[in-house]
């Protein structure tokens, strides 16, 4: 039985995440009454954090096998510097919202919303881009500590 490369895996996450960011502006037009609420509508509105855990799991086996919590984990990427600060950046900032939407206001909510899906979207589209020369790192990486061990 054949294993999907790394690469297939990366790209999965990645194709995940550009779904969760379309998900998660349709949750924000709808709560602004842009566009109506209907029943499909919300069907797929939990279907937005689910995509995003095939992201966030993308980018910890590419990335951040070191970090915990979310603050954690995206202090572990910034410190790591492989991964885009700004589209980072704006994952964490509106995802504080986006957790503490029983006590926030719904503009603050809704902008979170909208912050947090250009976030995920941008490192959606990066990961995509980038996932055949992470998976050459990542190789790389293996094999000099292979030869590490080997030597010793």
């Amino acid at each position: 039985m054949s294993h999907p490369t790394l690469t297939t895996l990366y790209r999965i996450g990645a194709g995940s995440g550009v779904g969760s960011a379309l998900i998660l502006l349709v949750n924000a037009a709808k709560r602004a009454e842009v566009i109506p609420t209907s029943a499909i509508t919300q069907l797929v509105a939990p279907l937005a954090q689910i995509l995003a855990l095939a992201l966030v799991a993308s980018l910890y086996l590419a990335f951040g096998r070191r970090g915990g919590a979310l603050v954690a984990f995206v202090a572990t990427l910034l410190r790591g510097r492989q991964v885009p600060t700004v589209p980072l950046v704006l994952y964490a900032t509106g995802a504080v919202p986006v957790a503490l939407r029983a006590f926030v206001p719904d503009l603050a909510l809704d902008l979170g919303l909208v912050t947090l899906a250009v976030g995920i979207g941008w490192l959606a589209t990066w990961l995509f881009q980038e996932s055949g020369r992470i998976t050459t790192r990542a190789v790389a990486r293996h094999a000099s500590s292979r030869m590490v061990e080997t030597a010793a």
